[in-house]
């Protein structure tokens, strides 16, 4: 889905929406006549042109088709031939239309809709959100049209960015009609639901300081067990990519596994990770003695990282767990458990988070989000991470084509980039690691941090090869993403 948007990013819900619509102190009249030249506009954009055209408006009973009969008769006196027709009429299947205007039913639509056949493969310019779309979670609330490009008035819309959204929405525009969302939703880094766009990344990534050196912005990865080395690799990769000062890398210690200390004695130890990982990174072997015991007094040794990313190849069980759960206890650091941290930890897991003081990000996708809360996110996206933010006292960061970052303080922020490419093996160990880097980097806000982080991870993507991209591909994309962004 592309946008094309006046000002900040704001994301309203319908009832948000309903709210603005309520407090607008411009008379109805007047804010649908604004409405409909802006969809007349964009229609106009569309047809390349008025006379000779002809365009057929879907009208409904509320406000959006008030919407669309302003536009029919803009258009109109622009020589565009235009015909008019209720939200239940068929189109007359012998119209050579240029163009149907969806203006059926907007965000509010609380009831199934199917609309009439189109003929052919005429465009469709839907207006607010595609008929048929869940304003809220871009579920199917009938059978919308896949929209050719989408109008929608003062602020984005959830639905338009979530579920079927960017599917059927097209390109999407914000028309300012003059009303005002920040009463809704407030303004800046204070906003309830934002979008991240390039510009967010720009402003927002954290820079190191003149006199900065590599311990100010150090990243130790606690994975790449036997058989998952890779993982680790890949998220040690994108942490220096994303300029991580410092990685270090340590794999869990096996049963019976030995390891040599420099003067070559032979001593209980972890596994190192075998898969080939940036020159640049330090290995070292997470303490044995006492099992899981060992784990918290190794990283004790380093508490001058600024970031733990744990779970990436960790692999799986009940001493995992432990280990993890008396890492979060132990650190001071900020957080990042993905992967095989987040699978089998459940309440136990979100207890240990909840008891931090210091930031823990929790990176799950549907399945880890069902194992952590014992429920699937379902339709509505947005309360789904808002519930593991709140139950975990953690930003959530749940993946999906429009990924959701929530905070425990009920702010939510959006990230659209990426594409396909990312259902990919191992894409996810590199944003692990993006978002390690970017946390140890700064000190702002933690939301924004991991959120930009998203959204820098997605637009990377976008630089690999359409067929064939590979999560190896990736990191060497984020250092050039953040050439392009970070100015």
């Amino acid at each position: 889905m592309e946008w094309q948007t006046l000002g900040v990013e704001p994301v309203l819900t319908p009832d948000e929406m309903a709210a603005v619509d309520a407090a607008a102190s411009e008379r109805m009249g007047d804010l649908v006549q604004r409405a409909g030249g802006a969809v007349a506009r964009s229609a106009l954009g569309l047809l390349g042109g008025g006379y000779g055209r002809r365009a057929h408006v879907v009208a409904g009973p509320g406000n959006n088709g008030a919407d669309g009969r302003v536009a029919a008769e803009l258009l109109r006196r622009r020589g565009v031939r235009v015909s008019i027709g209720d939200h239940a009429d068929s189109i007359p299947a012998d119209a050579a239309l240029d163009l149907v205007i969806d203006a059926a039913f907007g965000t509010g639509l609380s009831r199934p809709y199917a609309p009439p056949d189109l003929p052919g493969d005429v465009p469709v310019l839907a207006v607010d959100i595609p008929s048929g779309l869940d304003g809220r979670t871009g579920g199917f609330c009938g059978a919308p049209w896949r929209a050719t490009a989408t109008i929608t008035f003062a602020a984005l819309k959830s639905g338009l960015l979530l579920g079927h959204g960017p599917e059927f929405c097209g390109r999407v525009e914000v028309a300012d009609i003059g009303l005002s969302v920040e009463a809704e939703v407030g303004t800046g880094d204070h906003l309830t639901r934002a979008l991240i766009t390039n510009g967010d990344v720009g402003r927002c990534w954290p820079r190191r300081a003149a006199d900065a050196h590599k311990w100010m912005s150090a990243v130790w990865i606690i994975g790449g067990a036997p058989g998952m080395t890779g993982a680790a690799a890949l998220t040690a990769e994108a942490a220096g990519r994303a300029g991580a000062g410092y990685v270090l890398v340590s794999a869990p210690p096996t049963v019976g596994s030995r390891s040599s200390t420099d003067d070559g004695r032979d001593v209980a130890g972890g596994h190192l990770p075998g898969a080939p990982l940036p020159v640049e990174t330090v290995v070292r072997s997470l303490a044995a003695t006492g099992g899981v015991d060992g784990w918290p007094h190794t990283v004790a040794d380093e508490q001058r990282v600024g970031a733990l990313v744990i779970g990436n190849g960790l692999g799986c069980g009940t001493l995992v767990l432990d280990g993890v759960v008396r890492l979060l206890a132990l650190s001071d650091a900020a957080v990042v458990l993905d992967a095989d941290a987040l699978g089998a930890g459940g309440a136990r897991l979100l207890d240990a988070c909840a008891h931090r003081r210091a930031t823990t990000v929790l990176t799950p996708h549907d399945g880890e989000y069902e194992a952590l809360m014992g429920e699937a996110p379902g339709d509505d996206r947005l309360a789904a991470a808002a519930r593991l933010a709140e139950r975990s006292g953690a930003i959530a960061l749940l993946k999906g084509p429009t990924t959701v970052v929530a905070a425990p303080d009920g702010r939510v922020r959006l990230s659209s980039a990426g594409d396909q490419r990312l259902a990919t093996a191992g894409t996810g160990d590199v944003l692990a690691g993006v978002i390690g880097a970017a946390l140890a980097l700064g000190e702002g806000d933690a939301l924004t941090t991991v959120a930009v982080a998203a959204h820098v991870h997605g637009t990377a993507a976008m630089g690999g090869p359409a067929t064939g991209f590979r999560a190896g591909d990736l990191p060497k994309l984020v250092g050039a993403a953040l050439d392009d962004l970070v100015r």
